[in-house]
């Protein structure tokens, strides 16, 4: 009787979650065609390391944007293959590109945050967006994100971009992930973005006047998640930051396939579900499992009224997401994966555990982080 229980509330509470998915992705702002006479000017910065198959047709696409007052500083950030000599050809080609070669890393910084934060030096212009290397951009993408954090008197814009996979089972897994994403973001009908903050590193606008004020990259020089913690520092230093539906302007090819997804989040997912806590292992777990388990358990052991009740909440759950995929680019059948996108999520949640606390820290780029340096990040950033 007790499983039953638990298992009822369990399904309300993804019934509660689905109708927070609808809700959410139904109210996220959608960008305005570009109307303005004039723009301000913007620069790009895209760290890079090892990007040789995409950094190419990334700056060809920013390249070929209609925006009037353009610059890109692409950071080649101690790639081992032909990034460099890439981003070198492209920027003899194009005076808009300027390249920022990177052959060592300083003691006490994460790659990405140290090449971000050297491209930030060099940034004159009164708008920077900071995006990753292998994002692809729309022609008036750009004028119509500035347009709107112009707008709505934003400091900091973050855009949900359409992601996308070269396999259909991990395309099943991001469309998902997707969709339950947009309802952990705290925003208000406005698209006003509220505590504690959030960014998305595909696509994060900022004001360079604003940013002076902040205390800017060095903040999150060790933070595994650099998107959500650049976010976060701009809420806590005041700026008004905002999100918007970039779903049509904003693509990016996040994993090739299923495999790739789970060691793709091996450094940063037990960092952003625990905070490098041990604790919140086990609920992690068990709700997870409880959610995977419950219509066998109901289908075995359950009244026929009780059936009714969880297969009709799943049914509702399916409905819920495939409308709200209509406002994400997705397609609505892939609702039907959320089952699965959630096993993986709990297989990418325990291997990223396992590895991270078997090593006692993360390994990125070739470079060892302990946890107590990361531990010590995190607590300096809540005691700020």
């Amino acid at each position: 009787m007790i499983l039953i229980w638990l298992f009822r509330t369990f399904f309300s509470l993804w019934l509660l979650l689905t109708l927070g998915v609808w809700r959410s992705t139904r109210r996220l702002p959608k960008l305005k065609a570009s109307t303005l006479e004039s723009y301000p000017p913007l620069t790009v910065l895209i760290p890079a390391a090892n990007e040789q198959e995409s950094i190419k047709t990334t700056i060809q696409r920013l390249l070929t944007c209609n925006y009037p007052d353009l610059k890109i500083i692409a950071v080649n950030d101690r790639s081992t293959d032909e990034t460099g000599s890439i981003l070198n050809r492209l920027a003899e080609e194009n005076n808009r590109l300027e390249v920022i070669h990177i052959e060592k890393l300083p003691d006490g910084w994460m790659g990405k945050v140290h090449a971000l934060n050297t491209a930030w030096q060099r940034v004159t212009s009164p708008w920077f967006l900071v995006c990753d290397a292998d994002v692809s951009f729309a022609p008036d993408s750009l004028k119509q994100a500035v347009q709107h954090a112009m707008a709505h008197d934003l400091d900091h814009l973050s855009l949900v971009p359409q992601l996308g996979a070269k396999s259909k089972p991990a395309q099943w897994v991001l469309d998902n992930f997707s969709m339950m994403g947009v309802a952990g973001i705290p925003f208000d009908h406005r698209g006003r973005v509220g505590g504690p903050g959030f960014g998305i590193g595909a696509f994060q606008l900022i004001k360079s006047d604003f940013f002076k004020r902040c205390p800017g990259f060095p903040a999150i020089q060790l933070e595994v998640i650099d998107d959500i913690a650049l976010g976060q520092m701009i809420y806590r230093s005041g700026g008004h930051s905002g999100i918007a539906n970039g779903a049509s302007q904003v693509s990016l090819t996040w994993y090739a396939n299923w495999r790739t997804i789970i060691l793709g989040l091996e450094k940063n997912l037990f960092a952003a579900a625990t905070g490098y806590r041990i604790w919140p292992i086990l609920p992690i777990v068990l709700a997870a499992c409880l959610f995977l388990i419950s219509p066998v358990a109901v289908w075995a052991l359950g009244s026929p009224i009780d059936q009714g009740c969880v297969f009709g909440g799943m049914g509702l759950h399916f409905l819920g997401l495939a409308i709200a995929a209509r406002h994400m680019k997705v397609k609505p059948r892939h609702a039907l994966a959320s089952p699965f996108a959630l096993a993986t999520f709990l297989l990418a949640f325990c291997h990223s555990s396992w590895v991270v606390l078997c090593m006692g820290g993360v390994r990125w780029r070739g470079t060892f982080y302990p946890l107590s340096q990361l531990r010590k990040q995190r607590d300096a950033k809540r005691s700020a």
